[in-house]
This record gives C-alpha cells, structure tokens and sequence, in this order.
C-alpha cells in the first residue's frame, strides 16, 4: 500500500466520520472494526497513524441505527 492509497483512506474515513448518519450506521462500524484487525498486520509507512485515528474513530461511533 503506498502513501498515496493510505492517505485517501485516512480521508475517506475523516470525511464519513464527519457526517452523522455515517456514524450511526454499521457499515462504517464494521468497516473501521476490519482496519482495527488488519492495520497493525502491515508494516507501510504512514499506517500506525492512521491505526491510532482508527481507534478514536470507533470510540466516536453512535448508537447503530441502520446498516
């Protein structure tokens, strides 16, 4: 995964999480649950940055109401 690919997820993610039918539903839940498992199994660059914002975005979560 080069720097580029990382970034764009990074991005993705903070736009989504700013939204707050996105932080409602399980499909952003379930998605940032899989990068907790799979982020710290790659040795790029950049990814423990975003394996820590990774961790604060499912704290930031709301009650599901819709997937």
């Amino acid at each position: 995964m080069n720097q580029e690919l990382i970034d764009k997820l990074k991005n993705e993610l903070e736009e989504g999480m700013g939204l707050e039918k996105c932080r409602k539903c399980g499909c952003m839940k379930d998605a940032l649950n899989a990068l907790e498992e799979a982020l710290p199994q790659l040795k790029e660059k950049g990814i423990a940055k975003i394996a820590e914002r990774v961790d604060g975005w499912v704290g930031e979560l709301e009650e599901q109401k819709y997937k």
